[in-house]
């Protein structure tokens, strides 16, 4: 039996079989309803002391922020979460005047609002890039990998929320940190986990799942 945490089996699967195969210092990120993680260094899964590392979604960006599920402040999580998004849109909806429902502010709604031009929309994301850019610098500065491997439903939103987490991520590195850094989309969606899981479980069978 292989037991394993999903957003690991997903960073495993992204890295085995992925966007980020070959590639041997790598962060992965699902982007959904919470935010998890896994971490790659030089071609091997980062478990920790009692296998829980790679919690990126728990790190903070704010340490004045909102208290979380453990007591920590101001966690990635707790801005970019599925729900946090759908509040911070109705917000920025009513500050200009419009009235939007949670429920039309779901990441795929903004996503289609922002493709038609709506330059709320457009602001969400950017500041949703924000947000996950100041997070994923930590990283860069601690991990300095080779790439970001970012899936999950908010990704989806594609060059809305690519291109600006570029420029924000890369405007706060300097350059052995940034000149080789790849941001990637997931090549696997809701599969990842699967994936992942079934890779892990055919190596320790024994079986060479590379070729």
């Amino acid at each position: 039996v292989t037991v394993e945490n999903d957003a690991n089996c997903m960073a495993y699967a992204e890295w085995k079989r992925g966007a980020g195969r070959g590639i041997n210092h790598l962060v992965a990120l699902t982007l959904g309803t919470g935010v998890g993680g896994g971490i790659i260094i030089d071609g091997r899964m980062v478990r920790g002391s009692n296998y829980a590392a790679g919690e990126l979604g728990q790190t903070s960006i704010d340490y004045r922020g909102p208290a979380g599920a453990y007591g920590n402040r101001g966690s990635l999580e707790d801005y970019i979460g599925n729900h946090q998004i759908a509040e911070m849109a109705v917000k920025a909806y009513a500050k200009a005047g419009r009235e939007v429902s949670l429920a039309n502010c779901e990441p795929a709604d903004l996503t289609m609002a922002a493709s038609n031009g709506d330059e709320v929309a457009i602001a969400v994301w950017d500041d949703i890039a924000e947000k996950l850019a100041s997070a994923l610098m930590n990283c860069c500065w601690l991990l300095n990998p080779e790439a970001i491997i970012i899936g999950g439903g908010v990704a989806k939103a594609g060059p809305l929320l690519f291109d600006p987490l570029n420029n924000y991520l890369r405007n706060q590195l300097s350059g052995p940190f940034k000149d080789d850094l790849q941001i990637l989309p997931a090549r696997f969606g809701n599969e990842a986990g699967i994936i992942g899981a079934a890779t892990l479980a055919l190596e320790e069978a024994g079986y060479n799942v590379d070729d």
